[in-house]
């Protein structure tokens, strides 16, 4: 009977050095001292709202002129 192997791999080291220092970090990062929440001075909001533009579909792959005749969909037409 074969004794166990008792050696340790890379991966294992790697992995409980990096469990050793995000302990620590994060024991500092805990003790840390909170600071003071900046108010904003912004006076004014400007609010734009696009509602109706193309969709996703038109702007990312646009079509050829399209046929009006038979409402086929394109990117433009001369005239609606």
């Amino acid at each position: 009977m074969k004794p166990p192997e008792r050696t340790r791999h890379r991966r294992d080291f790697l992995a409980g050095s990096a469990a050793l220092a995000t302990s620590l970090l994060a024991n500092q990062g805990l003790a840390a001292t909170p600071t003071p929440a900046v108010q904003g001075r912004a006076e004014h909001v400007i609010s734009i709202w696009l509602g109706g533009g193309m969709g996703q579909i038109d702007t990312f792959d646009p079509k050829r002129k399209g046929d009006p005749k038979n409402r086929k969909a394109g990117s433009y037409y001369d005239a609606i």
